[in-house]
C-alpha cells in the first residue's frame, strides 16, 4: 500500500460500507473502533487493469491505496454537521488507525501519503461537482 485517504462516510455512526478498507464506527456499547470493511489485498494492485473488485473510495485513487472512513455525518451542510458530527474520540482512534497502518505498511506520514478525499478533489479538479 502506498497511501491512505480519509473520508465521512455521511452516515450515522454505526453503518460502515464496502467502499472502505476501515470504518471507525460503533459496535454494541463500546466506544469507537476501526471496522474491517474490505480485504486490504483488494486495492494491492492497478485496479484499473482487471474488473476485480475493490475497494472504490476515492476516485482514480484506489489502486495500491487504503480507505479509512469514519461514520458520521448524516444530512450535515457546511452550516450545520447534522445529528452526527464528527467526534473526537472517532479522529482520535481513525488518527491512531492509520499511524499504525502507516508503520505496518511503510507508507510517509505527509500531505502526498495520508491525506482526505476532499484534498484529492481539489487536486484532480472535481471538488463540488456532486
Amino acid at each position: 500500500m502506498r497511501s491512505i485517504v480519509l473520508h465521512w462516510t455521511a452516515h450515522d455512526y454505526r453503518s460502515v460500507f464496502a467502499s472502505y478498507h476501515f470504518c471507525i464506527g460503533l459496535r454494541g456499547e463500546e466506544g469507537p473502533l476501526a471496522i474491517a470493511c474490505t480485504d486490504l489485498r483488494a486495492n494491492m494492485r492497478d485496479v484499473r487493469l482487471e474488473g476485480a473488485p475493490y475497494a472504490a473510495h476515492t476516485r482514480g485513487r484506489n489502486s495500491y491505496a487504503i480507505g479509512l472512513s469514519i461514520c458520521a455525518m448524516e444530512d450535515a451542510t457546511p452550516r450545520d454537521f447534522g445529528r452526527y458530527p464528527l467526534r473526537e474520540d472517532f479522529i482520535d482512534v481513525a488518527c491512531a488507525t492509520a499511524a499504525e497502518l502507516c508503520s505496518y505498511y511503510g507508507i510517509p506520514i505527509d500531505e502526498r501519503h495520508v491525506y482526505t478525499h476532499a484534498e484529492a478533489a481539489l487536486e484532480d479538479g472535481y471538488f463540488g461537482s456532486g
